[in-house]
Order: structure tokens, then C-alpha cells, then sequence
């Protein structure tokens, strides 16, 4: 078995998984309004879950296939750390074996006791007893297997894992700095939705945007992790994952840092060997939790995220086609870092007269610019970008009406011109509340250079 192999294996399950659990989730908070749904009284999520039916079973069985893949991830995930001389390997498998089951056993219960119990509570037959019972035992489940194992023990855990794990990439050449600042980012929103049980309302739009976007970095890293070709070689490590002090450089072989060669605390040609001392873990994890931007945007245009720029720029035109609604379904034309798009924009921001979320739908047209290029070696550069649009209502109780919708976010370039995105809106009217939705998205893009 070649030594990239298992590398590869643990990178395609992670990408699997997480665009399983983004793919679920996105079909859970269209139709079910989740997670918002579990806020609401007893009887209406019992119904709601009746009429989900089939298609809503399937959704959360996916959301803990996903779970469940996401424990093999991580166990796979150990090897790479051994590979990579990570000292605290063992405290992030274990967590990240612990988020995985907490967050399954959590998803579980909606694939096969809630249906039954929905069933039984909108059977024309129940009784107003019966009704209660139902209500009895799905609460009981509820705050258990929900709020306690899922949502409690599933988010501190799940937080924790990405955080730690995100230190432990920082000092990895193979891996961009930007990866770590979103992990850690993205694990402390989510550790904060915690907070929730104890009072504090805000920590929920929190966690919503943060668990979205610790999932996508969980993908992201599995892109990565399909890259890396030149892993460590196991003989050249010490029981102790050090390398000898009698080494010379040139016997540490190409993944391990030679520190007599580069007093660097950052980069060297490869930097799997390093170990950082416990004053530079703690100014970089302190640096990593409050800080809020990963790099200067003047520097990023011409060296790029990365350092050096190591591929081709941005193309001096593209044409994109979006097939899902980030920027909108529709088109967008792009030169060098500006780009105009215009199509049809689907959000859940409105209810019918029963109470029910139901689609609203929009024409968008607007304006981004795109900044901090993160190049690749034969394609387009993934980069952040910044948009504003205008968008007009076509429906329900936004119709004929406009709004302002600004967005942030990250598109990822996968293959020629295949990408996806993952960005958060906010919509803003006079007279309306603000709202504030996460913007996934999936299109296929021309470059002309």
C-alpha cells in the first residue's frame, strides 16, 4: 500500500461525510425549518414530523450516516496525525470519537421513534390521553437524547476536537494557515451554543452559522488531506515521534524540520517534525481565539493566503453558472476581482397562515469582489469573497418589495470549474426585522485568462 494511500482514504471519507451533513441539513432547514423546529411546543413538531414522512426520515438518516462517518474519519484521521509527529493525538481522537457518537445518537432518534411517535399523536383514533402519553415520551427523549447528549455534550465536544485539532495544524506546512483560523473560529462559535440551555438566546443564531461552517472545514480538510503526497516515513520517527539528535538534515528526510537548519517558527521546506513549545502554543492559541482576520488583503493580492503565490491567479474574465442559490440560480460575469450576477434567489424567511415556513422567492442582482486568493498548482484560486445585492420579492409577503442583501463568504474551486460556496446573508428592509441566513452554493464556472 503506498504511504499516500491512507491519506487519501481519510480525505475522501471526511469530504463524503461533510457534504452529506451539509446537503441533509440544508434539506432539513428548507422543509422542516430545522433547527428552529425545536423551539417550537410539542404537538407541532409532531406533526410537522408526520408530514415530512418518508423524505423526512431519509433526511435525518443521512444526518447520522453522516455522524457515524464522521467516527471512521477520525479514526483514520489518527494515522495522519502519527504522521504528522502531532504529541496530543490521542486527546483529539478521543474527543472527535466522542463528538461523533454524541451528534449520532442525537440525529437517531428522528429516524425511528419520533416518526412512530408522530404517528400515534395524529392518529384520528388518539384520545387527548393518548396524546399526552406520546407528548410524555417524546419529551423525556427529547431532553436526553437532544438537548442533553446531542446538543449539549454534542457541541462542547465537536468544538473542542476542532479547535484543538485546528492548533495542531498550524505549524503544518501542508496545510494552509487559513484552515486553522476557520476551524478555531467556527469551534469556539459552536462550543458556545452551549449557552443555549442557560439563557442566552443569542447563542443560537451563533451555533446555527458556526456548526454550518465547522461542517464545511471539516470538507475542506478532506480536500486537503487528498493532497498531501509526501508523508512521513515511520523509521525515521523515534517511539516518541521525535526525530534523533544525531540525524543530520539530510537523514530526517523531506517531511521532518531541521532546526539547526532554520530557526523559523513557522516554515521550513517541511515542518511534520515540529513540536512547539508550550509559550508559542499558548501566544498562538490566544492569537487563534481573538483574533479576526487570518492576513492583510494588500498582501494577499499579491503574495495570496499562503505566502508565495504557488499557481495561476484569477482569470481576467469568468463566466459562472450557478445552480443553486449562492449568489442565486442564474449567472455571473467576473473580471479580475469584481463580478456582477443577476438570478432567481429561493430563502426561508416567511410562514403561511398556519405557521408554517414556507419558501419566499427573489430576484437578485448585485455586485462582490473577491480578495485572498488561497492559489492551486492548476486551477482557479479559491478565495473569500464580499457581495452586496438588491433584491426584489416575487411571493408571499415580500412581493413587490426590496431589501438589501449583504454576504460574506468562502467559494472553494474543486475540479476545472467545478466549486462550491458557503456564505452567511443578512437581509435587511426598512420596517422588517433583520434576517439572517446561511447561503450555500454550487456552480460550474468559464476562465478566460
Amino acid at each position: 500500500m503506498k504511504k499516500e494511500t491512507p491519506f487519501r482514504l481519510t480525505g475522501l471519507l471526511l469530504m463524503t461525510c461533510g457534504l452529506l451533513l451539509i446537503t441533509c441539513f440544508e434539506l432539513l432547514r428548507q422543509t422542516f425549518n430545522y433547527p428552529d423546529v425545536l423551539r417550537e411546543n410539542t404537538g407541532s413538531i409532531l406533526e410537522k414530523i408526520a408530514q415530512a414522512g418518508t423524505p423526512g426520515q431519509l433526511m435525518w438518516y443521512g444526518m447520522t450516516l453522516g455522524s457515524v462517518g464522521i467516527l471512521f474519519g477520525v479514526l483514520l484521521l489518527h494515522y495522519c496525525l502519527v504522521s504528522f509527529g502531532v504529541r496530543y493525538r490521542v486527546l483529539i481522537t478521543g474527543l472527535g470519537l466522542l463528538a461523533g457518537l454524541f451528534n449520532a445518537l442525537g440525529y437517531l432518534r428522528w429516524v425511528f421513534l419520533v416518526p412512530a411517535l408522530a404517528a400515534s399523536y395524529v392518529n384520528p383514533d388518539a384520545d387527548p390521553a393518548t396524546k399526552e402519553a406520546v407528548s410524555v415520551v417524546f419529551n423525556a427523549f427529547h431532553l436526553y437524547f437532544g438537548f442533553s447528549v446531542g446538543e449539549h455534550l454534542g457541541f462542547l465536544f465537536l468544538g473542542a476536537w476542532g479547535w484543538l485539532l485546528s492548533v495542531a495544524l498550524w505549524p503544518l506546512t501542508s496545510f494552509p494557515r487559513w484552515l486553522s483560523w476557520v476551524g478555531g473560529i467556527s469551534s469556539a462559535g459552536t462550543i458556545l451554543g452551549i449557552l443555549e440551555g442557560a439563557g442566552w438566546a443569542a447563542a443560537a443564531p451563533v451555533v446555527e452559522i458556526s456548526a454550518s461552517v465547522l461542517i464545511v472545514w471539516i470538507t475542506l480538510l478532506g480536500g486537503y488531506l487528498l493532497r498531501v503526497k509526501k508523508p512521513v516515513d515511520q523509521a525515521q520517527l523515534t517511539v516518541n515521534n521525535e526525530p534523533s539528535p544525531t540525524a543530520s538534515s539530510t537523514e530526517r528526510g523531506p517531511d521532518q524540520r531541521s532546526f539547526a537548519a532554520d530557526n523559523n517558527p513557522r516554515r521550513n521546506d517541511a515542518t511534520f517534525g515540529f513540536y512547539p513549545t508550550k509559550k508559542y502554543l499558548f501566544l498562538k492559541t490566544v492569537f487563534l481565539l481573538f483574533a479576526l482576520a487570518p492576513a492583510v488583503p494588500v498582501q494577499a493580492q499579491s503574495e495570496g493566503l499562503l505566502g508565495k503565490r504557488k499557481g495561476p491567479g484569477f482569470a481576467k474574465y469568468e463566466v459562472g453558472i450557478n445552480g443553486f442559490r449562492n449568489p442565486s440560480v442564474g449567472l455571473e460575469f467576473r473580471r479580475r476581482r469584481f463580478s456582477v450576477h443577476a438570478g432567481y434567489y429561493p430563502t426561508i424567511i416567511s410562514k403561511n397562515e398556519q405557521g408554517k415556513n414556507v419558501t419566499t422567492s427573489f430576484i437578485r442582482t448585485g455586485l462582490s469582489y473577491w480578495f485572498l486568493p488561497i492559489y492551486a498548482k492548476k486551477h482557479e484560486p479559491s478565495s473569500f469573497y464580499v457581495s452586496a445585492s438588491y433584491v426584489r420579492g416575487l411571493d408571499r409577503d415580500w412581493k413587490n418589495d426590496g431589501g438589501l442583501l449583504s454576504e460574506a463568504g468562502f467559494r472553494w474551486v474543486i475540479w476545472k470549474g467545478l466549486n462550491l460556496r458557503l456564505g452567511v446573508a443578512v437581509l435587511t428592509s426598512p420596517g422588517r426585522a433583520i434576517k439572517v441566513n446561511p447561503t450555500p452554493g454550487i456552480g460550474w464556472s468559464f476562465f478566460i485568462r
